[in-house]
């Protein structure tokens, strides 16, 4: 998801209504083509619609601290509670191997 889908505001909260409203729409979107495969108007779904995860990286302590809280933030809404999080370099590389392939041990950073 990007991460200008979740501003931080003045008062340093995350604001999550972007996200959600983009997420309701892709919800229904997913309505639509399920509605279209059960009519026999597509025959083959998975030959274009494959779900795939989405992740944000970050590094540095500002933007470690920023997707922590965002995280927190999308955990308030049921569409992202699926989602996971780590600041753990071990995990992340499990997650993302090429993101860590020669990273500093001891930088801060996250991944969700």
């Amino acid at each position: 998801m990007e991460l200008n889908y979740t501003p931080q505001n003045a008062d340093g909260s995350i604001s999550i209504e972007k996200a959600v409203a983009i997420n309701e729409a892709f919800q229904i979107s997913r309505q639509f083509w399920a509605h279209q495969v059960e009519r026999g108007v597509l025959r083959t779904p998975r030959s274009f619609i494959n779900t795939v995860p989405h992740m944000s990286f970050v590094w540095g302590e500002d933007n470690v601290n920023f997707l922590r809280a965002r995280y927190a933030a999308l955990q308030q809404s049921s569409l992202f509670r699926g989602m996971r999080y780590s600041e753990d370099h071990a995990q992340i590389k499990e997650w993302a191997p090429l993101v860590m392939e020669g990273r500093d041990p001891q930088q801060k950073l996250a991944l969700m």
